[in-house]
């Protein structure tokens, strides 16, 4: 169990969460999980969440993975 927990805590350590302003999302179910699907596909993303109202994209993601530029470019 110590262990795991190890694990855990390390991984969060190279954490970071990013919020970009997503433009032209028309329809919450099929756009807003597009984009969060499309963010998802990179290495080192580990969660994402879409706000389809304020047409915000949240990413929590491991810098040492990717990063804010290759996360837009994925979009």
């Amino acid at each position: 169990m110590k262990k795991t927990s190890l694990i855990i805590l390390v991984s969060m350590a190279f954490s970071i969460e990013s919020t970009f302003k997503v433009e032209g999302m028309k329809c919450q179910m099929n756009c807003a999980a597009k984009v969060k699907s499309q963010a998802s596909l990179l290495n080192g993303v580990n969660v994402t969440n879409v706000d389809f109202e304020k047409g915000l994209l949240t990413v929590d993601y491991n810098d040492k993975e990717t990063n804010e530029q290759e996360i837009l470019l994925q979009l």
